[in-house]
């Protein structure tokens, strides 16, 4: 008895030691952890005081490095994309002249025109093929250049050219007439094959118009024009009325030959039969031929039976 709870003794010191030994440990990581949140909070502090003091910085994108705080502004000249283009004169400033950049004076420069006045003495066709040659004629118009010249140099304005030439006709085409009195008297000219106008207007007046192809004359007199039948198409006859029994009903309003047919195929002959046939009577024998749908046989036997006292 006394040895086994001897071992029971031993056993509970060993675990209590145990039990000890790793509350030490726990604290000791508790201060370890306390430690590291101290000097986090030192730091926190110490960038929200460093913020706080400097201007408060640009944002900048995604993987660019922050510009030095501290940098003088002289440091480093700024770099730039392309270097700038040092403006050299070779003779006098065309530039000045409305519409006569850089590109134009250095082509100038190329055909030997330098100064003010060797583009006063250079004739506005000469420049026009300048540009003609070097692509650059499309949206510059040198025209006003030499006068520009001129006055910048002190000299006299250059004589304007002569009138420009005519413009150019395409293949075949007439050139205009020269003068108003020719135009006024050439007669215009007419497609392939068409016939001339009348040159007087009394000719004109009593010449027929020519009819196309095929097309017979109209009639010269005005009764003629009256008594003749209108002429059909080619190879259909004149379509002949039928001869309908017993009295005219298209006469009526809203009633044509079709349903006069089928009002006499169902014994409705003279205006008397329709005038004494009701309404209803009407609208059924519609209704059996499908043709319902449009007409309104309400008043056709008053008007019957008017047609039928002035028979």
């Amino acid at each position: 008895m006394g040895k086994q709870s001897q071992q029971i003794i031993e056993n509970a010191r060993e675990q209590l030691q145990a039990a000890i030994q790793l509350h030490k440990d726990a604290v000791k990581n508790l201060r370890a952890a306390l430690k590291a949140i101290d000097r986090i909070e030192k730091k926190l502090e110490k960038s929200m005081a460093t913020a706080a003091a400097a201007p408060a910085e640009k944002k900048r994108g995604r993987g660019r490095p922050r510009k030095s705080e501290a940098a003088p502004a002289a440091e480093a000249p700024k770099k730039r994309g392309r270097p700038r283009k040092i403006k050299t004169t070779e003779g006098d400033d065309f530039t000045v002249i409305p519409r006569l950049g850089e590109k134009v004076q250095a082509t100038l420069y190329k055909y030997g025109i330098r100064t003010y006045a060797d583009l006063a003495a250079t004739p506005v066709d000469r420049l026009r093929e300048i540009l003609r040659e070097n692509n650059m004629s499309k949206f510059r118009n040198p025209a006003p250049w030499p006068a520009a010249a001129a006055k910048l140099a002190g000299m006299p304005a250059p004589t304007p050219a002569a009138a420009p030439a005519e413009k150019k006709r395409g293949r075949g085409r007439p050139r205009k007439s020269e003068t108003a009195e020719k135009t006024a008297t050439t007669e215009k000219k007419r497609g392939r094959g068409r016939p001339r106008k009348s040159e007087t207007a009394e000719k004109t007046a009593t010449t027929e118009k020519k009819r196309g192809r095929g097309r017979p004359r109209k009639s010269e007199t005005a009764a003629a024009s009256a008594t003749t039948e209108k002429k059909r198409g080619r190879g259909r006859p004149p379509k002949a009325k039928p001869q309908v029994p017993g009295d005219d009903f298209t006469v009526i309003p809203r009633l044509g030959e079709r349903v006069q047919e089928v009002l006499k195929a169902n014994g409705i002959i003279t205006y008397e039969d329709l005038a004494k046939t009701p309404v209803e009577r009407l609208r059924e024998i519609l209704r059996d031929n499908n043709m319902s749908k449009f007409r309104n046989p309400k008043p056709w036997p008053a008007e019957a039976a008017k047609l039928a006292k002035n028979k």
